[in-house]
């Protein structure tokens, strides 16, 4: 099996459900990004799990080709980005992260938009 296809099955459905979860339950999604900014120990491991995740990605799937597969490389290089960023400047993300926040319209698009493209790479890893 090839490798863009084993991630669309393995990140496709992953982000489509805790897409939904997060869109029905929004205002417990916000609850959990504020606390989120409340716990070093929290910030400490999303940083590894972020790093680690982020890092595996680049390293099975760095392919920049115009395509569906596309999107499972800049998933994997936003991750590593993102985790580096909150290793080195937490506070800065936290503060972003909080300014966000305020806009609720914001944060439906950003879990729909996992919805999106969870349905594209489920439909790409299952059916095409």
């Amino acid at each position: 099996m090839d490798n863009s296809v084993y991630l669309a099955q393995l990140l496709g459905p992953i982000l489509v459900l805790l897409g939904f979860a997060y869109a029905l339950r929004i205002n417990t999604f916000e609850d959990l990004i504020k606390d989120f900014g409340k716990s070093k120990g929290m910030i400490h491991v999303s940083v590894m799990l972020m790093m680690l995740g982020g890092m595996a990605l680049v390293l099975a799937h760095n392919v920049w080709e115009w395509g569906w597969p596309l999107v499972i490389t800049i998933l994997g290089w936003s991750v590593l980005l993102k985790g580096l960023l909150y290793a080195f400047a937490p506070d800065l993300m936290i503060k972003w992260a909080t300014s966000i926040m305020k806009y609720k319209g914001i944060l439906v698009f950003a879990v729909l938009l996992w919805v999106v493209f969870g349905l594209c790479l489920t439909y790409y890893g299952y059916f095409a």
